[in-house]
């Protein structure tokens, strides 16, 4: 049977973007509105405004290039699952339930009886957590194999890597 990785935690992170170029996005936007401010209306401080206008780009300049140039330590996808035992199982998807508990979507399966749950708010969460519903891939009835671990202090199953079985293509016929 052929399968298609819908997700793979032992990948790299692929996005073009690192994400705490955000914060340091916002933190350079909220300091430019603060020495404007300060320009503005405190023209004794236009001197140091100025100064620091300077200074503080120069800063945000270098943090930007050192977090685009220099490695994350640990950053090698497989270094943050080497202690778990990984587990391989296979075969339809029962159970599957997709809802919305206090304002959060959830959504939870069986495979071979081993429950699997997760939601996209869950941040401490390494696994799979896209919450699909109705339209996304994971619907019952569908062969999957699941790479996973179970995190005993969460006391829950995590999908590190999911994969969907593919159905053969029908030849055409003349």
């Amino acid at each position: 049977m052929t399968y298609k990785t819908i997700y793979d935690a032992f990948l790299p992170n692929t996005s073009a973007i690192p994400p705490n170029i955000f914060i340091l996005g916002g933190m350079a936007v909220g300091l430019a509105m603060l020495i404007m401010w300060l320009y503005y209306q405190k023209p004794e401080l236009r001197k140091l405004t100025l100064t620091l206008a300077g200074s503080m780009g120069l800063a945000i300049l270098v943090l930007l290039l050192a977090e685009t140039v220099l490695p994350v330590p640990n950053s090698e996808p497989s270094a943050r699952f080497n202690n778990v035992k990984i587990v391989v199982t296979e075969g339809p998807v029962t159970d599957f339930k997709s809802a919305t508990v206090g304002g959060r979507k959830v959504e939870e399966f069986r495979v071979n009886g081993i429950l699997f749950q997760y939601n996209p708010a869950d941040l401490s969460n390494p696994g799979y957590k896209r919450v699909s519903g109705d339209t996304g891939p994971i619907k019952e009835g569908i062969a999957v194999r699941i790479h996973y671990y179970h995190d005993d202090n969460r006391n829950q199953n995590i999908i590190l890597r999911l994969e969907i079985a593919q159905t053969p293509n029908p030849k055409l016929s003349d």
